[in-house]
C-alpha cells in the first residue's frame, strides 16, 4: 500500500511539467512581456513603460498591467476573465474603463473589448503573438477609428 501512494506521488510530480507546458501552450501569450518602443508605433500618447503579465486562471487569463504614461502617472490594472466575450471588471483603470471582455480567435490571437461603466465600447484591442512566442503585437482604437484617434499598434517582447 505504502509503495503504491510512493508511486502515485512520483507520478504526479512528473506529471506536472507537462500539464504546465500543455497549459502555456494552449495560450501563448501567457506570461511577461515588455512595450518595445523602437518597434511600436511612435504617437504623443504612447506609454513611457508598459508591462504586462499573463497568467492561466481557469478557463481564461489573469492580467496585470503596471503602466507609466507619456506624462509619467503610474498604473497598476488587473483583470480576470474568460475566452467566452462575457464583461469582467477591471480594478484600476486609467481611461475610466470598467469593464473587459475576451474572445480567443485562433491558436495565437485574442481579442479584447474594453468598456466604460455605461458598457458602451471604449478601445478594442487584438493580441497576436509571434509563431516564434517571442513577441506579440496589439492592434488597438476605437470602436470607429477617426482621424484624431487613429488604430495603433505596439510591440511586446517576452521575458
Amino acid at each position: 500500500m505504502a509503495a503504491t501512494t510512493v508511486y502515485r506521488k512520483i507520478a504526479v510530480l512528473l506529471a506536472t511539467p507537462v500539464i504546465a507546458t500543455a497549459l502555456w501552450a494552449g495560450d501563448p501569450w501567457i506570461g511577461t512581456w515588455k512595450l518595445n518602443h523602437a518597434k511600436s508605433d511612435s504617437y504623443p500618447t504612447i506609454p513611457k513603460s508598459q508591462i504586462l503579465i499573463f497568467e492561466v486562471q481557469g478557463e481564461g487569463v489573469k492580467t496585470t498591467e503596471q503602466l507609466v504614461t507619456a506624462k509619467g502617472q503610474e498604473y497598476s490594472v488587473h483583470w480576470t476573465a474568460n475566452y467566452d466575450g462575457k464583461d469582467y471588471p477591471v480594478v484600476g483603470s486609467r481611461a475610466g474603463v470598467e469593464w473587459v471582455s475576451i474572445r480567443r480567435t485562433d491558436a495565437n490571437t485574442f481579442e479584447c473589448e474594453t468598456k466604460k461603466k455605461d458598457r458602451s465600447v471604449s478601445s478594442i484591442y487584438k493580441i497576436v503573438v509571434s509563431p516564434d512566442g517571442k513577441f506579440f503585437t496589439i492592434h488597438s482604437g476605437p470602436e470607429k477609428p477617426t482621424p484624431d484617434r487613429p488604430p495603433r499598434v505596439r510591440i511586446f517582447d517576452r521575458q
